[in-house]
Formats: C-alpha cells, sequence, structure tokens
C-alpha cells in the first residue's frame, strides 16, 4: 500500500510537469529535466536494490531519457535563438 501511494504522488508530479510543459515556458522546460532525471535515478536504484522487473525498468528508463533529452535540446535551442537576436 505505501508504494502505491508513492507512485500515486510521482504520478501527480509528473502530470503536472506534463501540464507545464504543453505551454514550453524555460521554467517548465527545467522541471521536465530535473524531475524525471531524479525519477530515472531513483528508478535505477530501486531496480539495484529490488527484485524488480529489468524490462519494466529498462523502459521506464528509456522514457525518462527521452523526455530529459528532448527538454534540454528545447532548451537550448531557445537559449542559442536568444542569442542570434
Amino acid at each position: 500500500m505505501p508504494c502505491d501511494v508513492g507512485s500515486t504522488i510521482v504520478g501527480v508530479i509528473y502530470l503536472a510537469v506534463g501540464a507545464t510543459l504543453r505551454g514550453q515556458s524555460r521554467i517548465a522546460l527545467w522541471f521536465g529535466a530535473i524531475v524525471p532525471a531524479i525519477g530515472g535515478t531513483l528508478a535505477i536504484t530501486r531496480f539495484m536494490t529490488s527484485h524488480a522487473d529489468p524490462v519494466f525498468v529498462f523502459f521506464r528508463i528509456a522514457a525518462h531519457v527521452v523526455v530529459i533529452s528532448t527538454c534540454i535540446r528545447l532548451l537550448l535551442r531557445r537559449r542559442t535563438a536568444t542569442q542570434q537576436t
């Protein structure tokens, strides 16, 4: 049961981050990079300390990597666009 509560809280946080990413503000992009990085680190830690399904953990970490890299790419693109003007 406590794991379900933790997963629910993380899901609500991810939902909030996803909702703010629709506007693509700088702060939303930073949260979109930082929050999944924390989640990915915790997923790796959990995988190493428990007997979680490796396939599930792989896809979970892969999803985090995609979100993090996309947000960082958008941040860098936005930075270069503002420097060129």
